[in-house]
């Protein structure tokens, strides 16, 4: 084979593995999905075990607003399956009785791989 071909053969291919590789790269994720849950629930006997706080125990709301996205896709020559999740959230809890509360306020990330399973 002459150099010509040689150069040429060698240019075909390097650009064939370049537009493989952007187009993976470029490529739209296996699963994508957005979450949110709202709400609230109301417990008459919060606490009810705790023998400083008596029987019947504390009324008490609570209110939560938890939102995020989960997404699953493929990288790599292999192309495994990785996964990536984010959380966002507030939950209170109120005394009916007093309407004293407390929030908390979280966030969180998760990510994680097909291998990771295999370990």
């Amino acid at each position: 084979m002459n150099l010509v071909r040689k150069l040429i053969l060698v240019g075909g291919l390097t650009m064939l593995a370049l537009s493989v590789t952007v187009g993976a790269a470029a490529a739209k994720p296996l699963f994508r999905e957005h979450f949110q849950d709202v709400g609230s629930d109301d417990f008459t006997d919060f606490c009810k075990d705790d023998p400083d706080l008596g029987d019947p125990g504390l009324m008490v709301r609570e209110d939560f607003d938890v939102s995020g996205n989960f997404m699953i896709n493929s990288h790599g020559s292999a192309e495994l399956a990785y996964f990536s999740n984010t959380v966002h959230g507030t939950v209170s809890w109120t005394n009916l009785a007093n309407d004293k509360s407390f929030t908390s306020v979280f966030n969180g990330v998760e990510k994680g791989s097909e291998g990771d399973r295999q370990r």
